[in-house]
């Protein structure tokens, strides 16, 4: 179980990777994935940390694996199955940095973004 992000965006999307990491495969291979991701929205950026574990802090790490853009508008459009992760991604409404100089990172945290998206 991953600790409480105290801002809004970031508890969201703890709770909907908490879902996610009830499978104990999942929680093992994530466990061990070094990697920082920035999902900047249209209110502010998260950071999530994923290194023996996943953390979630408020704002941008300057050293980020990849960053991930999209709005909070898209996020729910994702949740309510209104739209697909690659659909959004195909729009230009998801927009990923890093994704070609770390391609696993990028496969990682795309699986485990649209599963958790889809519930």
């Amino acid at each position: 179980m991953l600790d409480e992000p105290k801002d809004f965006i970031g508890y969201l999307m703890s709770q909907l990777i908490n879902r996610q990491l009830e499978d104990p495969n999942l929680e093992s291979r994530v466990k061990g994935w070094k990697m920082t991701v920035v999902l900047a929205t249209d209110y502010y950026p998260v950071t999530l940390t994923f290194n023996k574990g996943v953390r979630f802090a408020k704002g941008a790490a300057s050293d980020a694996t990849l960053t991930v853009e999209m709005s909070f508008g898209t996020i729910i459009r994702l949740v309510m199955e209104e739209t697909s992760t690659i659909k959004a991604f195909l729009k230009g409404e998801i927009k990923a940095k890093g994704m070609f100089r770390h391609p696993m990172a990028m496969k990682r945290f795309y699986g485990l973004l649209n599963a958790a998206l889809k519930g």
